[in-house]
């Protein structure tokens, strides 16, 4: 075939469109004469584009010197929609190795690339069984048509087999060993320096050891901030009380109100409706940390909930439930409604799919019916008013859902990162992914992973949660897009690797567990990674400005835009975004370099002028 039709959503006997004016639009897929080894000739493509078409019916083939020839089974009558004929000098071909790590396709040309097995999200056989078809976690595809059958399903199988090795047989592992960074990465949080730049401890709030074994809480960090008349002992009977023995534990002091955000699990009040004296003194001690808005108005606080009031009841029956306002005196309780965390990965996927068909007829309708695009504006808008209560209201806020370690975390790293101008910083973002969501206990490994043992620990479901949060960052970088020093390649790149097992950061779920595998010993962190020059200069915003204080993002439908940079990859969006920034990049150089001329003659011609002064 000329195998332009094989990659795509929608392969044999069905209609195809193309980008008219993109020559790129229509890449190469098919496979060239090659040897009976692993690495079997094959050139591989991507499927791109919209616009106008022209239907073309394809019945032959062509070899490694782009003749016709009869040597390839045909795929009869295969009918695509392309825009003009299609440039076969843009063709790849190369080579493709299953090594022991990753999957290699080695070109001549640009399509070169190198995919981390635990990346792939899928591996499956196309229509035709020569076709071999990836998903990337990233949302990437890839098809490669190999020249027989078996060959495919070889390539599959071991392809299939690579997918599921355990964390410790993982690439960063093996990485460590070959790459090393000047910035070692490892260093980059330290919990203690970050409580000092919030005044903690102080006389109000205290830093507990009570989990440096991890004893209290496995998946929390070994230093915990707390109300300081709360003793550990007291701790100890309220862990017992919360969801993976998430207790509430401070995780921001905003600098001029002095009122803190908390996160927990939910409590396990069961359909007993059972009661913990000791978590409704934390509460009152939270209350009297919080300093009063005025003589005449007591202090309050605010429990937010992110399930539904209907989804929080049904949890009663096994064990879990929301807090009764009855026994939270001067607490109200709020129900945000995100959704439900294992909802994510159908609802992304499908957007994706929208994202990258070619029938943008339905786009809108999919789109819409997905919900993905409501789960951006519900969190976004859920992490606003935390802010604006801790902000405008000066009152503290506690926020949980079932198990305190994905939908909290969202809106705890969402809300600091509205308030607090540092987290907008390329160091200081970087800080705020450590703090919030690997010391606090995301199960990145539970939820990406290939694994199937993996899905039988508790709280252990595949769903995008950490995606969705970079989404909401990028969708608050397009409305303040100069008050952020990182851009949209740097959340790619966290995108890519929170899930590649390229590095060490994102493997295992908690920091105990990372402790216990001596990552830092033994693995590359990606922090050190972001610091390499060549991917700083990329991942840095050259149109910084500090914006300090609390930025407002709207969250109305309409200002929720799709990031296509992710969710069309392999369409023209990203490369036309990279060609973009290295444009820009181009003349930023060149007007940085005509400004230190500029300055420099101005300063001899200053020279030349004292001189002249001095000689008359």
């Amino acid at each position: 075939v000329y195998v332009h039709a094989i990659e795509s959503e929608c392969i044999f006997g069905k209609q195809q469109q193309l980008y008219e004016s993109d020559p790129h639009s229509f890449w190469v897929l098919m496979v060239c004469p090659g040897s009976k080894s692993w690495g079997r000739s094959c050139v591989l493509g991507r499927y791109v584009g919209i616009g106008e078409t022209l239907s073309v019916r394809f019945e032959y083939c062509f070899n490694s010197s782009w003749k016709r020839t009869s040597g390839f089974r045909s795929a009869t009558m295969v009918e695509v929609h392309i825009s003009k004929q299609p440039d076969l000098d843009n063709a790849s071909p190369g080579t493709l190795d299953c090594e022991e790590y990753m999957l290699v396709f080695k070109s001549t040309g640009q399509a070169s690339f190198e995919l981390n097995y635990d990346l792939i999200d899928g591996c499956e056989l196309g229509s035709d069984e020569r076709l071999l078809r990836l998903k990337c976690k990233d949302l990437r595809r890839y098809g490669i048509l190999f020249q027989t059958d078996e060959d495919c399903i070889r390539y599959a199988d071991s392809i299939n087999k690579a997918r599921s090795m355990p964390p410790a047989e993982k690439h960063a592992f093996a990485h460590a060993r070959s790459v090393g960074y000047n910035f070692d990465g490892w260093d980059e949080f330290d919990t203690l320096k970050e409580h000092e730049r919030l005044g903690l401890p102080n006389e109000k709030w205290r830093v507990t050891e009570a989990n440096a074994s991890f004893g209290l809480c496995p998946t929390y960090p070994q230093h915990l901030v707390v109300p300081a008349d709360v003793d550990d002992a007291t701790l100890a009977e309220m862990a017992s009380y919360r969801q993976l023995r998430r207790l509430p534990v401070v995780r921001y002091l905003h600098p001029k109100t002095n009122v803190a955000l908390l996160i927990a699990g939910q409590p396990l009040v069961g359909s007993s409706n059972r009661r913990c004296y000791e978590d409704e003194r934390m509460f009152r001690s939270i209350l009297q940390a919080t300093p009063s808005p005025s003589d005449d108005k007591p202090v309050t606080g605010y429990i937010i909930d992110l399930r539904t009031s209907s989804d929080a009841a049904a949890l009663r029956s096994k064990g879990g439930g929301s807090e009764s306002v009855e026994n939270y005196f001067k607490w109200k309780l709020v129900y945000a409604d995100l959704g439900r965390e294992p909802a994510y990965a159908d609802s992304m996927a499908k957007f994706a799919d929208a994202c990258q068909s070619t029938d943008k007829t339905s786009f809108l309708a999919t789109a819409d019916s997905c919900g993905w695009l409501n789960f951006l504006r519900t969190t976004i808008s859920t992490a606003v008013v935390v802010a604006r209560i801790l902000i405008r209201e000066a009152m503290p806020v506690v926020v949980h859902a079932s198990t305190g370690c994905d939908q909290a975390l969202q809106i705890s790293a969402l809300a600091q990162l509205m308030m607090d101008a540092h987290f907008r910083t390329y160091a200081g973002f970087r800080q705020l992914v450590e703090k919030e969501w690997l010391t606090m206990g995301h199960p990145f490994e539970a939820r990406s992973s290939n694994n199937q043992s993996d899905r039988v620990k508790q709280n252990a479901f595949r769903s995008p949660v950490f995606i969705m949060f970079l989404d909401c960052v990028w969708q608050l970088t397009r409305q303040f897009p100069c008050a952020f020093e990182f851009n949209e390649f740097f959340l790619l790149a966290l995108v890519e690797h929170s899930q590649s097992s390229r590095f060490g950061n994102f493997l295992f779920d908690c920091e105990k567990e990372r402790i216990a595998a001596n990552l830092k010993g033994k693995t590359n962190s990606f922090w050190g990674f972001c610091e390499v020059p060549e991917e700083k200069r990329r991942f840095v915003n050259m149109f910084y400005e500090p914006l300090p204080g609390w930025i407002k993002p709207s969250f109305r439908p309409q200002s929720i835009e799709v990031w296509f940079a992710l969710y069309g990859a392999g369409t023209p969006y990203r490369k036309f975004h990279e060609e973009v920034h290295d444009l820009l990049m181009f003349m930023k150089d060149k007007h940085d370099t005509a400004k230190e001329e500029i300055e420099h003659k101005e300063k001899e011609l200053a020279q030349l002028q004292a001189q002249l002064q001095a000689a008359t």
